[in-house]
């Protein structure tokens, strides 16, 4: 159903969103800033995609 479709949408974009945020300030803190921000952030952006298209 389609209101169930939504609401799974929202859950794993505010879940993507959380992780997204608070990944890359954990690894800053963790290792520096000269971290991996480039391999981090899209890897968190693909995962994100693939749980929208998959809700």
């Amino acid at each position: 159903d389609v209101p169930g479709l939504v609401v799974a949408a929202r859950r794993s974009f505010v879940a993507g969103s959380i992780h997204a945020l608070f990944l890359p300030v954990a690894v800053t803190v963790l290792f520096g800033p000269q971290s991996r921000w480039v391999v981090v952030i899209p890897a968190i952006l693909r995962s994100v995609a693939a749980d929208l298209v998959s809700a």
